[in-house]
Order: C-alpha cells, then sequence, then structure tokens
C-alpha cells in the first residue's frame, strides 16, 4: 500500500473509525460487474476509441475498507478529458456528487 494511503489510514483510524485493506481483489473489480455493468463498461471504453479488452486497461487500484465500505481512491492521473466523457455515461446519472468531480477534470 502506498505511503500516502497509509497515512490516510491512520489518520481514519485516530478517529475511531475501522479501516483496513480491502479483502476484495481490486484487480478483479469487474468480477463482481453484473452483465449490463459490463455492457455499459464496454460502450463507454469504445466511445472513447478504445481498443481491445477494456477490462484490462485499468492501472493498479488503491483502496481502503472503511466500516465495511470499500473506499477506492483514485489518482490525480485519474482526473482527465477522458474521465469526464465517461461521466456522460448513465452510470453516473444518478450520482448527485458528479459535479464536484467534473470540476477535477
Amino acid at each position: 500500500m502506498h505511503v500516502k494511503i497509509l497515512a490516510i489510514q491512520r489518520l481514519i483510524e485516530e478517529e475511531g473509525i475501522y479501516c483496513r485493506e480491502p479483502a476484495i481483489n481490486l484487480y478483479q473489480w469487474y468480477k463482481v460487474f453484473d452483465q449490463n455493468q459490463l455492457q455499459l463498461l464496454d460502450e463507454v471504453y469504445d466511445s472513447l476509441g478504445g481498443v481491445g479488452d477494456a477490462k484490462k486497461i485499468f492501472p493498479e487500484l488503491e483502496a481502503l475498507d472503511i466500516e465495511g465500505k470499500i473506499c477506492v481512491l483514485d489518482h490525480e492521473i485519474s482526473f482527465n478529458r477522458y474521465r469526464l466523457i465517461t461521466y456522460r455515461s448513465e452510470v453516473y446519472a444518478a450520482l448527485p456528487e458528479l459535479s464536484a468531480y467534473k470540476s477535477f477534470c
């Protein structure tokens, strides 16, 4: 785990909140997607001009299990013009905090 993530974990734990590395293998995150989610992933990947298997392009993910909820931490490099395009997908339509994420792109 990256040193910055360990620092975040310590800060969270100092507040008395249960926090640890998640038990799930984040390199195989797509195994928890249903067929509809995988189809949407492929559609977004294709619309970005992707070639090959969309599941093989994702970088190493950093995450924490905070009181039983997996919190995936995005790297600064993740916020770019391609991320902004993906936010147009219906996958994100129901997220109220999306405008804050868009401002990072």
